[in-house]
């Protein structure tokens, strides 16, 4: 009872923390397609990410706890199956694909980004704001925030071109 508590507080953790930023990248006018989501580095960058988020939040989280938290936040926050994101992510990890490696390795610089100057990280579960994540432009902000959104900008959205989102082609003899 207690991992399922654990993998419950963990799994919060890492959707408060990812989908945000996520949606903001969607907001900016992109698309991500789940051909996106299954490239071998954004599942390497978002699983391991997803992991870094939940261990800080829960540090005596299991392995399979974790897996369990992996597939989860996964879901929540790709829109596809947690079971899909698992074996691949896992396929990937066996064979040591290179693409999936770099972006396990940008997950960690992320998330050492994102706690650089706390104090063994924050207790609450919301943890650091990232600005712009609730969808609204990232106008003003510290150079902490800024320097964040950048590495996501770096790490997130360039890896995979996201396509832009296409307006409804409507003829004009149809708009009576």
């Amino acid at each position: 009872m207690l991992e399922l508590w654990k993998a419950r507080k963990a799994r919060k953790a890492a959707v408060a923390t990812i989908a945000p930023m996520v949606r903001r990248s969607e907001f900016q006018g992109s698309r991500i397609t789940d051909h996106h989501w299954l490239d071998a580095y954004m599942i390497g960058f978002v699983m391991m990410l997803i992991s870094l988020v939940a261990r800080r939040r829960v540090h005596s989280i299991d392995d399979d706890t974790l897996g369990i938290v992996q597939a989860e936040a996964w879901e929540e926050i790709t829109g596809l199956p947690g079971n899909v994101g698992g074996e691949e992510a896992c396929l990937l990890s066996v064979n040591g694909h290179r693409d999936f490696q770099r972006g396990c390795l940008n997950a960690i610089a992320f998330m050492d980004a994102m706690t650089a100057g706390d104090a063994g990280f924050a207790p609450d579960p919301r943890l650091p704001e990232i600005p712009g994540a609730g969808g609204e432009p990232s106008g003003a902000g510290s150079e902490r925030d800024r320097q964040l959104m950048e590495l996501w900008h770096e790490f997130f959205e360039q890896p995979v071109t996201l396509e832009p989102f296409q307006e409804a082609q409507v003829d004009p003899a149809d708009r009576g």
